[in-house]
């Protein structure tokens, strides 16, 4: 039996621009379970960056429940989300959002801060990830190698090979 991590169940989201209301996402229905590689492509406008960010906990739907670890997250408080997306999710973003006047020290040290860990297993991970970084420019898989600790990854980056939707690719091996 897999292990549920996140779920979307009939979530729609609605923008209101001026006059129009636009459908962002339309009765969705999702689920990732543990050991889940997922792939969310489509062409710019197609919800992608929608879905992520209410998947991850970013924004909340119009209808719709989010569920994380069995819990329904939809209506808890800022705080709670706050603590979710400390704690248990990880995002790499397709512009990086670093903070310019940091140096690259400094911004992948920066979330751990917020942490309940020591100065010494900071300067450790942040090590760690910049020496990984380095190595793993070469073949691509920085953002792969990088992130560990958390139960969930959204990534938002453009579409694959022009295909639109959701595509679902599961590897059987792969370690959240």
């Amino acid at each position: 039996m897999s292990i549920s991590i996140a779920e979307l169940r009939g979530v729609t989201k609605k923008y209101q621009v001026g006059e129009t209301e636009i459908l962002a996402l339309n009765n969705v229905y999702f689920n990732v379970t543990k050991g889940d590689f997922i792939v969310v492509a489509g062409p710019s406008g197609s919800g992608k960056s929608t879905f992520l960010n209410i998947l991850g906990s970013i924004d909340k739907p119009t209808s719709g429940n989010i569920i994380f670890n069995g819990s329904d997250i939809t209506h808890v408080n800022l705080e709670a989300l706050h603590q979710l997306r400390l704690n248990k999710i990880g995002f790499v973003f397709q512009s990086f959002n670093l903070v310019p006047v940091l140096t690259a020290y400094e911004n992948v040290e920066l979330p751990l801060l917020f942490k309940n860990i020591s100065k010494k297993e900071i300067k450790e991970r942040v090590t760690t990830v910049l020496e990984k970084s380095r190595t793993s420019r070469q073949n691509g898989s920085f953002a792969c190698k990088a992130i560990r600790r958390t139960e969930a990854t959204c990534c938002n980056s453009q579409s694959i090979g022009g295909k639109s939707g959701i595509d679902h690719r599961r590897r059987t091996n792969c370690q959240p």
